[in-house]
């Protein structure tokens, strides 16, 4: 999942500016491991669904972050397609 892009309709908390309203898209840039363990032996992150240990994704977006679980994840996921449309304009944005 790490380098995917993702889209997905923020809170009104999470940003500071009018112009991340709506749908925004972000790129998956880290992870937790359903295996990692804090310093203590407990699990780095439990399922909210399942109560059971399980892997948590970190996004970034241009004005914020945001930690998916994975099935949160998985709903937000781009086609191909569209990550290549979407690679393409940010190259453009970039000249």
């Amino acid at each position: 999942y790490l380098s995917r892009k993702i889209q997905w309709t923020p809170t009104p908390d999470l940003v500071t500016s009018s112009s991340a309203t709506g749908l925004c898209v972000g790129t998956v840039v880290a992870w937790i491991a359903d295996t990692d363990m804090d310093s203590e032996g407990n699990p780095g992150f439990v399922c909210s669904r399942t109560g059971k240990p399980a892997r948590l994704f970190h996004a970034i977006f241009d004005e914020f972050e945001q930690d998916f679980e994975e099935w949160e994840l998985e709903e937000c996921f781009l086609e191909e397609e569209e990550e290549e449309e979407e690679e393409e304009e940010e190259e453009e944005d970039s000249e």
